[in-house]
Parts: C-alpha cells; structure tokens; sequence
C-alpha cells in the first residue's frame, strides 16, 4: 500500500506545471516563460511577431476565460524585476536607461515634461517614462528610433 502511494505521489509530482522560479532577463525571456508555463497548463498558445503572447478565442471558452486570466497572471508573477529590491547601483542603471531614451526623444523634438531626479524617479518606484506625453500617433515610429528603456536587474 505505501508502495502504491509513493508511486502515486510521485506520479502527481512529476505532472505539476512548470512555475518561473526568479525574474527574466529580458521581455523576450519573459515572454517566453510565461508562454511555456501556459503551454504547460494546458492552453494553446503562440507568440506574435511583435513578442506578445497571443490565444485564439476558438481554443478558450467562455466559460474558460476566468480560468485562462489567472493561469496568465500566475505565470507571470515573479518575471518582472522587483523594485523594492534594488540596490543603488541597479537604481542608477535604471535611471541611466531611461534618461537615455528621454535624451533620445528630445533629439527627436520631444523634450519630456519635468524630468525627474534620481531620488524622485525611485521615490516613484521607476514610475516615470519620457514617454507619457508621446501623440499615439507618433509612438511607433519614436519607439523605433528610441526604444523603450528595459532594465532586468
């Protein structure tokens, strides 16, 4: 009997899904991540040529979405840096990065309003992007030249 249990068990184990276990290094690992664990959960999923994670309406159900939205989140939780455990250094670097792309589009002609300090944008959790103020109808072409900062710790 405790044979069959610990088979049991062990079969079980071996079917668990697939968790991430620390953050990404990049959206693209984020992405592909979160897509796997996805597949592992069971949902038909595919990554569109622009890196997002894509499922057809055909293969969730209505009755399935809830369940879908979760998994989604589930397997997205941890991929993203942690800000509240950054360092100085990583603080720095981030600012960094983003002051380049806002360097970036004032060469293009968008100055972005109020610039903050390095102490205000980690007062702010790295909550400010030079790109609030960006006309959608411009962004694509602005994120072009002047990608979004990325920083993944």
């Amino acid at each position: 009997m405790a044979a069959a249990t610990l088979a049991l068990l062990t079969g079980c184990a071996a079917e668990e899904p697939r968790e991430p276990t620390s953050h990404a290094t990049s959206a693209e690992d984020a992405t592909n991540r979160q897509s796997a664990c996805l597949r592992d959960r069971g949902w038909a999923v595919s990554i569109t040529d622009d890196g997002a994670i894509s499922v057809s309406s055909s293969s969730v159900s209505e009755e399935q979405l809830d369940l879908y939205r979760r998994d989604a989140e589930d397997c997205g939780e941890g991929l993203l840096p942690n800000p509240a455990t950054f360092d100085d250094g990583q603080w720095s670097e981030m600012y960094a990065a983003v002051m380049e792309s806002a360097d970036c589009l004032a060469e293009q002609g968008y100055e972005a309003p109020d610039r903050p300090s390095l102490q205000a944008f980690i007062d702010m959790d790295g909550g400010w992007s030079p790109y609030s103020e960006i006309d959608t109808y411009d962004f694509e072409r602005l994120e072009n030249l002047c990608p979004q900062a990325e920083y993944w710790g």
